[in-house]
């Protein structure tokens, strides 16, 4: 007993003495593979975190459309500005990612519904079986001469569960990428969107003039950066089915032969099966590939004026999509004869070119033109457009080819047009005023009297919404006149001045330099607002001069 006893003690006692030799040689053991291991992450030159990030998915142009009516686009330069503010985006070249064009609108913060709003899909994240994965989300903001300027605007980031807002200040951030943030997705995301509302801006138009709430849009991308080893291998998963480009067509009933007119458009993906469906007209699109195709469509001289919807629809896998617009035929409503203003002008050749009216219709003034009625002496069929209600009545003297009266507005009296001259919507220009250079009066706007508004250098003049502009006043320069002002008398309005909402601008007054006028505001006298003064509210200017600051 005595000797298995020590020898079970000796046993133990061994045990006892080997035992932190042993941990001491695990815990060597552990220590140096650590180190193996992150000695080869040196050598590859990576690091665990970067190791675990994707490359970035990138959205160069959003979806843009109006969230009321759902299927606008974007508008061109020669749109008005009431339709710019509530619906339509503006292109701009230069200035976004890349160097390449960027989108921009005007923010209508306090709107209960937006006009414009602009989208990214990003994709469908797919299923996977682990943690949460994070994204991080960066946004390009744009900058040149048309920048955003709004204090700041929400970007909204959803997926199938759940919705992130985040405001950024984009005046802060031009011309760079800048971070939304990182968010966690789990396997039931599904969809990734990005949204911009024009009603989730910090300005308003209206009170902040335009300069002060553009919103400006570029590109979207995301990449994951945490948990991503069952990163899907394709985002989006799904091509996004989009069709683009088009709009109403209109065609002018030809005298004998039949007429083909087409329109180019785009439809994404470059592989989608592009169809055509259309009543009483014969209407195709030419068998092509990529994504630029073109539909085509005849009229012959037995068809009626008229608009005749015609429908595209796009088809990719088990998706589709449809687009219908209008084709607007109608007769022509005016045809030129050349003639000469008398004997002596007939002996010496000097032709002149004037309108007559080859149909009956109705102006926007509400007087009857009938056929053979005789009109304005124009430069050629490109100045007054054959559709619409628009007319250059007898007295009216058109200069250039650039020259443009479109829609349903009026030149009557006295009144001339030259240079760059674009009147449209239902603009009324009479009396003995003249527009001229790069200028544009549209919406319900008028010039009369013997004002003037024309643009100067590379700056466009333009009047406005139902705003007014008469006796012997000028607009020129950059200046916009809008909203309910009127700027009367012997009043000048200039550089990048802007007078809108119901001010009132009249006397010797002057209103240059960067100067905002509106609200109820009244400047007159010999008054001069200039620089970046701002004058609103009630204000009553008279035979004073300020050049900043705000007047209320």
């Amino acid at each position: 007993m005595t000797s298995t006893r020590s020898t079970d003690e000796l046993t133990q006692s061994r045990k006892r003495n080997t035992a932190p030799v042993r941990r001491t040689v695990m815990y060597t053991a552990v220590v140096a593979a650590i180190g193996l291991l992150l000695a080869g992450l040196q050598v590859a030159g990576t690091t665990p975190t970067a190791q675990a990030q994707t490359e970035w998915h990138q959205v160069d142009q959003p979806i843009l459309s109006d969230d009321v009516n759902g299927n606008r686009q974007v508008a061109d330069r020669s749109l008005s500005t009431a339709a710019l503010r509530s619906r339509a985006w503006y292109r701009v070249s230069g200035g976004g990612w890349n160097g390449g064009s960027y989108f921009y609108t005007y923010g209508s913060n306090g709107d209960p519904r937006p006009d414009n709003v602009a989208v990214w899909r990003m994709g469908n994240l797919g299923e996977w079986e682990g943690p949460k994965k994070t994204y991080e989300f960066q946004i390009y903001i744009p900058n040149s001469r048309a920048r955003p300027s709004t204090a700041s605007v929400v970007y909204t980031i959803t997926d199938d569960d759940n919705q992130r807002r985040i405001r950024v200040d984009q005046r802060r951030h031009q011309g760079s990428w800048f971070t939304l943030g990182v968010f966690d997705f789990d396997t039931l995301a599904g969809t990734i969107v990005v949204r911009v509302a024009d009603n989730d801006a910090e300005q308003h138009w209206s009170r902040d003039g335009y300069g002060n709430s553009r919103i400006g849009i570029d590109a979207v991308r995301m990449r994951c950066v945490s948990n991503c080893t069952s990163e899907p291998t394709s985002v989006p998963s799904t091509p996004v089915l989009e069709i683009s480009g088009l709009s109403n067509l209109p065609i002018l009933v030809p005298k004998s032969d039949d007429i083909t007119s087409s329109m180019p458009f785009k439809v994404s993906p470059a592989s989608a099966r592009v169809r055509v469906s259309e009543s009483n007209l014969e209407a195709r699109i030419p068998t092509g590939s990529g994504t630029s195709r073109t539909l085509q469509v005849t009229i012959n001289s037995r068809t009626n004026s008229g608009r005749y919807p015609v429908t595209v629809t796009a088809t990719y896998g088990s998706s589709s999509k449809s687009k219908t617009i209008n084709v607007i035929v109608a007769e022509p409503k005016y045809e030129i004869r050349t003639e000469y203003a008398n004997a002596v002008a007939r002996i010496a050749g000097r032709e002149q070119s004037r309108i007559y009216a080859t149909r009956n219709f109705t102006r926007i003034d509400g007087l009857r033109v009938r056929v053979g009625e005789k009109g304005g002496l124009v430069s050629d069929d490109s100045n007054l457009s054959q559709f619409g209600r628009s007319w250059i009545a007898e007295g009216v003297t058109v200069k250039g080819a650039r020259v443009r009266v479109l829609g349903d507005a009026l030149v009557k009296g006295r009144a001339r047009l030259d240079g760059f001259a674009l009147v449209y919507d239902r603009a009324v220009i009479e009396g003995r005023a003249k527009v001229y250079g790069t200028a544009n009066v549209f919406g319900d706007a008028k010039v009369s009297g013997t004002a003037e508004v024309f643009g100067t250098g590379t700056g466009t003049a333009k009047v406005s919404d139902d705003a007014r502009v008469y006796g012997n006043a000028r607009v020129y320069g950059n200046a916009r006149v809008s909203g309910d002002a009127r700027v009367s008398s012997n009043a000048r309005v200039s550089s990048n001045a802007r007078v809108y909402e119901d001010a009132r601008v009249y006397g010797n007054a002057r209103v240059y330099g960067n100067a905002r006028v509106y609200g109820n505001a009244h400047v007159s006298g010999s008054a001069h607002v200039s620089g970046s003064a701002h004058v609103s509210g009630s204000a009553d200017l008279d035979d004073v001069r300020v050049s900043r600051g705000s007047w209320k």
